[in-house]
């Protein structure tokens, strides 16, 4: 079965059900996270079909098939939660000190920093990072749904478009980059962002695990 007929099937049927059945009968352990000791769910009837589809999809570790946010009692996790839990602190930080850096006393020299970072060379080795970094999360993370999970493929795309034209035009980038940095609020708006986007996926990717 397709993973597109999976997920078809998947949202015609109770979501609680579906987490239930698979713990059950996949033989990978008890579900942990936001459906965690879920009770048996009554007078729901599930097709054979629809649990050997999501137990393949949760043994394969591919997109969460019962939810957000879950992760197998044994360690293993769904591509969203290991990206987000990559990614999230990574720009949760560099939101936190950008914001420190503008805010404090001498915005001015943070802003030099950036533009020193901000030269040709810079474009195009950051361009390739961003291209490597851009194809790896589509590859492993290419979905498009209606929950937090569409940010990591929203930010996967944008990498792949951003090192895409950094190689092909680094000097109109690196303008770009010069307007950016010289307007006053740019930095800040930017800051602010990369900050929420941070916050976002570091509170999704960690929000189950044990403490």
């Amino acid at each position: 079965m397709s993973r597109a007929i999976c997920w078809n099937v998947y949202s015609n049927v109770d979501r609680t059900a579906v987490a239930y059945h698979v713990a059950k009968h996949a033989g990978l352990g008890r579900v942990t996270g936001l459906l965690a000791d879920a009770p048996e769910p009554r007078g729901v009837m599930l097709p054979h079909k629809i649990v050997k589809c999501q137990t393949r999809q949760l043994a394969a570790g591919i997109e969460d098939p019962v939810g957000p946010a879950i992760t197998l009692e044994d360690g293993r996790m769904t591509n969203s939660t290991l990206i987000a839990r990559l990614m999230g602190p990574v720009l949760l930080f560099m939101g936190i000190g950008a914001v420190i850096g503008l805010l404090g006393k001498f915005p001015e020299a943070y802003v030099g920093v950036l533009r020193e970072m901000n030269n040709q060379s810079a474009t195009v080795i950051l361009g390739i990072f961003a291209l490597l970094a851009g194809l790896a999360i589509v590859n492993a993370h290419n979905l498009w749904v209606s929950d937090w999970r569409v940010i990591i493929t929203i930010l996967g795309w944008l990498a792949i478009a951003r090192g895409a034209l950094s190689l092909l035009f680094p000097n109109k980038m690196y303008g770009i980059g010069e307007i950016l940095l010289a307007s006053r609020s740019g930095p800040m708006i930017g800051a602010v962002i990369v900050l929420v986007l941070g916050g976002i996926l570091s509170w999704m990717g960690y929000r189950g695990s044990k403490g």
